[in-house]
C-alpha cells in the first residue's frame, strides 16, 4: 500500500475514533493471526521469542485464540523451555531483552502512521502518540506443574543456587511434555492415546501470566 492509500486510511478511521489507535491494534491481531499460521518456525522470530521470553499476556491470549494455536503454542514453548535450561545450566541471568513481537509490530506501525502525517492536524488523535514500545514484563507467581513463571524464576536462581537445579529439572520436564503434545500431532500418531494437553496452557502461562488450568481467550 502508497502513503497516498495509507494516510487515506488514516483519515477515514479517524471517524471511528483515534486512528493510531485502531491500526496499531489490527497491525499487531494480523501479525499474532500471520504468526500462528506462517511464522511459528520461522528462525528469525525463534531468535526474537527467546529475546522476549514470548510474547505478553494480551498477545498470547490473541495467540491461543487462533485455529490450531495448541500445537503452535507447544511448539514454541518447548523451544523457550529449552531456552530457559540452557539459560540456567550456563549461569545467565533470565530476562526479557526485547519487547513482546507483536506489541514490537504494533509500535512500528505507529511510528510509521506519525512520520506520515508529519505533524497533520486529524480527527480523534489521542494525546497517547508517539507511544514507547511497552516493555516485556515477565509473569510471576506460583509455581505451576513444579516449574516457577519466568519472572519469578528470574529472582529465586539469583537467591538461591539449589533453585537452579530443581527448576532446570522442571522446565527440562515441562519441554519433554510439551515434545509430546507435539508428537501427538502428527498424523501418524493422532489416534495413539494421549491426554496431557494441559501441558500446552501450562507453558503459556509460565512465560506470558495466563491461567494455567485452560485455553486463554482474549
Amino acid at each position: 500500500m502508497n502513503d497516498r492509500a495509507v494516510l487515506h486510511d488514516i483519515i477515514e478511521a479517524s471517524a471511528a475514533g483515534c486512528p493510531l489507535c485502531q491500526r496499531r491494534d489490527a497491525a499487531e491481531r494480523r501479525f499474532v493471526k500471520s504468526f500462528a499460521y506462517e511464522l511459528v518456525n520461522d528462525p528469525g522470530m525463534r531468535v526474537h521469542l527467546r529475546g522476549s521470553l514470548g510474547f505478553c499476556r494480551i498477545h498470547a491470549e490473541e495467540f491461543a485464540a487462533q485455529v490450531g494455536a495448541p500445537l503452535a503454542v507447544s511448539l514454541i514453548h518447548s523451544d523457550l523451555c529449552g531456552h530457559v535450561v540452557e539459560r540456567l545450566e550456563t549461569n545467565h541471568p533470565i530476562r526479557a531483552m526485547r519487547p513482546c513481537p507483536a506489541c514490537e509490530i504494533g509500535g512500528q506501525r505507529e511510528r510509521h502512521d506519525l512520520e506520515l502525517l508529519g505533524g497533520s492536524a486529524v480527527p480523534n488523535l489521542c494525546a497517547t502518540h508517539p507511544a514507547p514500545v511497552p516493555k516485556r514484563g515477565l509473569p510471576t507467581g506460583p509455581s505451576v506443574a513444579g516449574a516457577l513463571p519466568v519472572g519469578s524464576l528470574a529472582h529465586a536462581v539469583r537467591t538461591d543456587r539449589q533453585e537452579v537445579k530443581l527448576q532446570g529439572r522442571a522446565y527440562s520436564a515441562m519441554r519433554r511434555r510439551l515434545e509430546a503434545v507435539v508428537h501427538h500431532y502428527d498424523y501418524r500418531f493422532r489416534d495413539d492415546p494421549f491426554d496431557d494437553f494441559g501441558a500446552t496452557w501450562q507453558a503459556l502461562a509460565l512465560f506470558s501470566g495466563t491461567h494455567p488450568d485452560r485455553r486463554p481467550s482474549p
